[in-house]
């Protein structure tokens, strides 16, 4: 199978070494010539020609600042359309860390193009990793091995792409979690998107006050750690957190809330140290229950795919594998309980 990575930045650059170290034929493509040169010096394929990477792909990742990843795609079919050599449905997927606009009018668009007879499948998916830097040079390989991915399901979802693509993911000892967009939105609102908020405000007081040109010297652990997602370039945290904005608004106003808490537990050692005892109680709980401790096989039938996957997801547990047996087209589902 091969693989085209579209945009080789922190992600993407990050995917197309970890699919290169896994042994899959993978293709980058990317409009900067020092991204090129690099990719060149590390032995990774890639090209500055659309059309090139696009050549004998099966599977396309879409790995662009989530602003243009509507017109990307349109770009990709638009290619597919006038190539001669399409012989079998080519499957995208776009990465992006907010799925409020992209995925409806994603699948919209490859209905279009379907309509048109242009052999494509849609699946958005995004890899739960990164750090504060952005472009090619930040990227590593093992940022993407054994990540969690968040699987968007739809009902124009083909079960055929699920597998292929769990498939390929399962090189990278991918941990697969279903959910439909709304869901993703409200969990890496606030797992994800509302920490960027936090660490920006909490630079911004610092910045602000009079304590400003000691802090760096003083900083110590505590300073060092709410700060670093503050280094992230302002233009890819706002492409999270801007299509995100309502559920954003809503994580604010109650985050709002339990900083008066915290102000009110100020007068009383006694009541600070009981609020915080329950939260670190809590913390200490949800870390052990990400442990994966077993492995379970499902055997389902098409039909009841999707339900069987999303109610996997709901108990907690993540899937490895989806598998199809041609013999019965039955469907055999991998998958960790916690």
């Amino acid at each position: 199978m091969k693989v085209a990575v579209i945009g080789l930045g922190h992600i993407g650059g990050s995917l197309t070494k970890a699919l290169l170290s896994s042994g899959v034929d993978v293709v980058g493509y990317d409009i900067d010539k020092s991204t090129l040169t690099s990719c060149g010096k590390l032995g990774i394929s890639c090209t500055s020609k659309i059309d090139e990477a696009l050549d004998g792909a099966q599977v396309v990742f879409l790995a662009v600042p989530t602003p243009v990843v509507l017109d990307a795609t349109r770009e990709i079919l638009a290619v597919l359309e006038g190539a001669q050599t399409i012989d079998q449905d080519v499957i995208v997927s776009d990465l992006s860390s907010s799925k409020t606009k992209v995925v409806e009018e994603s699948y919209d668009i490859v209905e279009e193009a379907k309509a048109r007879g242009v052999r494509v499948e849609f699946l958005s998916l995004h890899p739960m990793t990164g750090r504060e830097g952005s472009g090619f040079m930040t990227s590593e390989g093992d940022l993407i091995l054994g990540c969690t991915w968040a699987v968007i399901i739809h009902q124009a979802l083909s079960a055929v792409t699920v597998v292929k693509v769990a498939d390929l993911l399962s090189k990278l000892q991918a941990r697969l979690l279903f959910m439909d967009w709304e869901s993703h939105e409200r969990a890496v609102g606030a797992l994800s998107h509302l920490p960027h908020l936090i660490s920006l405000a909490y630079a911004s007081l610092i910045y602000r006050s009079d304590e400003s040109r000691r802090g760096f010297i003083l900083g110590a652990g505590s300073f060092r750690d709410m700060t670093r997602v503050a280094y992230t370039d302002p233009e890819k945290v706002a492409a999270m957190v801007v299509p995100n904005s309502r559920t954003l608004s809503d994580l604010l106003d109650r985050l709002n809330v339990e900083i008066e808490s915290i102000r009110s537990s100020l007068s009383s050692e006694e009541e600070f140290v009981r609020s915080f005892s329950q939260v670190q109680t809590f913390l200490r709980n949800a870390s052990e229950r990400t442990c994966l401790e077993s492995t379970n096989t499902l055997v389902c039938c098409e039909g009841s795919l999707f339900k069987e996957l999303q109610r996997i997801s709901q108990d907690g547990s993540v899937v490895l594998q989806v598998e199809r047996r041609l013999e019965d087209d039955s469907y055999f589902i991998t998958f960790f309980t916690r």
